[in-house]
């Protein structure tokens, strides 16, 4: 079963399409577009300018982006994924004013100061040297242009069970498995470190479905149970209280998301 936390490259996983359906379950959400508007807002966006999405799996907020940008703009995305290259590229079928590419964060394959603005959503969670990735972000963006980061505290999920300690405990295994669980409430510190000046972060709690929880847990916390960090009739029990809660309609995952922006200083 694939894991969430291990999203660092979805081409070696065995499984690229749970990665997609990942995304697409995010798409879903209720609140994802107004966290994706809040970003947008950060970068400032408007007609003419040159842009970047990094991470930019299925490719939704280009087509946004390139939306806002018009004609006389233009919208890239680049993600270290083939696979989700490939599915992004095919989405955009008919737009002329998007590209993508394959790269890494930390070695973006883009020259110096080419984009107006740069954003990066859920990407500093897996990326080992954060300051680089923010850095490189900075490269690539013209003086005075903006970079937008946005991030979710896996740490600080919160999820409405029936046993406060067993949910804490499961949430802790899920937020272990990623590099930088959290990472959200560290970003304008980040931002600040990389460089940047008139940093500004917005904060926003969002919803998830009980699908949802149980399709992004399940992968980790059986491989949690397998390697003796907690045992199978502890998952099992808690999915039965979570599919109660969800039956008599109380069932509550909550996210708090920080969408931070700073301007790349002059030269």
């Amino acid at each position: 079963m694939s894991q969430i936390g291990k999203f660092t490259q979805p081409d070696h996983s065995g499984n690229p399409r749970y990665f997609i359906e990942f995304l697409e379950m995010v798409e879903r959400l209720p609140e994802t577009s107004e966290v994706r508007a809040r970003a947008y807002r950060q970068m400032r966006l408007r007609p003419g300018m040159s842009v970047l999405d990094i991470g930019c799996g299925i490719g939704t907020a280009v087509r946004e982006m390139a939306n806002c940008v018009g004609p006389s703009g233009s919208a890239s995305g680049v993600d270290i994924s083939e696979a989700m290259i490939e599915e992004a590229s095919a989405r955009v079928e008919g737009i002329y004013n998007v590209g993508f590419m394959t790269g890494e964060a930390c070695r973006l394959p883009y020259p110096n100061a080419v984009f107006d603005a740069v954003r990066m959503e859920r990407v500093l969670l897996y990326v080992p040297d954060r300051l680089k990735a923010i850095s490189e972000m900075i490269r690539v963006t013209k003086a005075g242009g903006r970079v937008a980061i946005t991030d979710v505290d896996i740490d600080c999920t919160a999820i409405a069970g029936k046993n406060r300690a067993q949910t804490r405990k499961m949430t802790s295994l899920v937020a272990e498995t990623f590099l930088h669980p959290t990472s959200a409430r560290e970003l304008p510190a980040l931002l600040r470190a990389a460089g940047l000046k008139d940093v500004t972060v917005d904060y926003m709690v969002a919803a998830s479905t009980h699908e949802f929880c149980v399709f992004t847990t399940q992968g980790t916390l059986r491989a949690a149970a397998e390697a003796g960090k907690v045992t199978t009739a502890e998952v099992d029990e808690w999915y039965r209280e979570l599919a109660e809660l969800e039956a008599a309609g109380d069932f509550l995952q909550l996210w708090i998301f920080a969408i931070a922006g700073g301007t790349v200083r002059e030269a």
